[in-house]
């Protein structure tokens, strides 16, 4: 085809798509967008409209060895119940010559201003549209930095709270105890779990410790901000957390009870924690203003999307703690990116050094009873994460 009837080609078929629900306006849009934008490659307008389609499915990016190998499968195209006599992406692909052209000269790493991004990595090559490539890029680079900062810990004394807060567990694990143990050494972590593990249970506990980690090293309480995506979440979390506190009251030793008073809870949505500028995709709080806080706190945190999550991490202080709670499983977020998921990929197994079981553990007997989830070539985000195994919403009076 020349390359007009092709351009003519390709919108045809984007708007037989749209016709049929396969795809959303906004994909459609994007071909339109950037033919007036000068882009006139009808390789790159297709895939770009593919890219926008896969964002529409919740994934920030284009595997370009998967869109080859099998595109239906790739792009979930046709959808389920959907399957009209339709051109096939197959067929699109294989008409424009998507992969014998040289769409890749249209788009770089190193420009501004192209709208979509090439990564080459070892999992193959991805296409995204810029600013989901640029909030990946960001996340990776800010989470790397948290996770490398580790905190001083008196174990000898972190052990004698944990043993307050959780009784005598040293014959068995209790992987909330260890969710505390491991918050407790890092300015970023994640405890995961699904429904009545205690992920709610096990932060107010967390609280307690933290606060004495702080109150001890600096000499001042300290300033806890919690949210949620939702205000239904954050009122939930509230209410549970302060149920919670006040059910510590008549358990806790009197060392530590003085602590509780100065852990006040008031949890809001995280966009009221970032300050939403009305009208605008921008917040009060980022990088050179950011949240007033030493921890942040985020709840049902499977919502979170990636925007979302870049906006907290530039809002949230480099010398905080951040905590991300939430069942990697459920929940999952209505933007693309599923943040929480992808940080948990593989904990099941656990894939913990040697280093983090014996800061997990407390006793021999629990680093025996870690070994199965020791895993020497482990990534380094599992080190920070903590997956709660055991269903407990009917043996605790305090559970999510």
């Amino acid at each position: 085809m020349m390359s007009h009837d092709r351009l003519s080609y390709l919108r045809a078929i984007a708007d037989e798509w749209f016709e049929h629900e396969w795809i959303r306006a906004l994909d459609r849009a994007m071909v339109d967008f950037l033919f007036r934008s000068g882009e006139t490659n009808v390789a790159m307008l297709a895939l770009a409209m593919l890219t926008s389609h896969q964002a529409g499915r919740g994934l920030t990016s284009l595997k370009l060895e998967d869109l080859k190998a099998s595109p239906e499968r790739c792009l979930a195209l046709p959808p389920s119940g959907r399957s009209h006599d339709v051109t096939l992406p197959s067929k699109l692909l294989n008409e424009l010559s998507v992969f014998e052209g040289d769409w890749q000269t249209s788009v770089s790493l190193n420009s501004d201003s192209s709208p979509l991004v090439l990564n080459k990595s070892s999992d193959g090559e991805r296409l995204y549209l810029r600013r989901y490539w640029y909030c990946e890029h960001y996340n990776s680079q800010n989470l790397e930095m948290r996770m490398d900062n580790t905190l001083e810990v008196n174990d000898d004394q972190l052990n004698m709270t944990l043993d307050a807060l959780f009784g005598d567990t040293s014959k068995q694990l209790d992987w909330q105890r260890m969710a505390c143990a491991n918050a407790a050494r890092s300015a970023f972590s994640v405890i995961t779990g699904g429904p009545g593990t205690g992920k709610t249970y096990t932060v107010v506990r967390l609280l307690v410790v933290l606060q004495q980690q702080f109150q001890q090293a600096h000499e001042r309480p300290l300033r806890i901000k919690l949210a949620a995506p939702t205000g239904k979440a954050a009122a939930r979390l509230s209410e549970s957390i302060n149920e919670a506190l006040s059910e510590l009251q008549t358990k806790l030793p009197e060392t530590l009870q003085p602590l509780l008073a100065t852990i006040q809870i008031e949890a809001s949505t995280v966009h009221k924690l970032l300050g939403v500028i009305a009208n605008s995709r921008r917040y009060r709080h980022h990088e050179k203003n950011p949240v007033r806080a030493d921890l942040i706190v985020i709840d049902e945190a499977s919502m979170l999307d990636i925007e979302m999550m870049t906006a907290l991490l530039q809002a949230t202080p480099t010398q905080a703690q951040l905590v991300l709670l939430g069942d990697k499983d459920q929940l999952a977020s209505v933007e693309a990116g599923a943040v929480l998921g992808n940080l948990c990929e593989g904990a099941e197994k656990g894939g913990y050094w040697s280093s983090t079981i014996n800061s997990l553990a407390s006793t021999h007997a629990q680093r025996d009873a870690l070994i199965q989830y020791q895993d020497e070539a482990g990534p380094k985000r599992l080190q920070h994460v903590v997956m709660l195994r055991q269903t407990r919403r009917f043996e605790q009076a305090i559970a999510d």
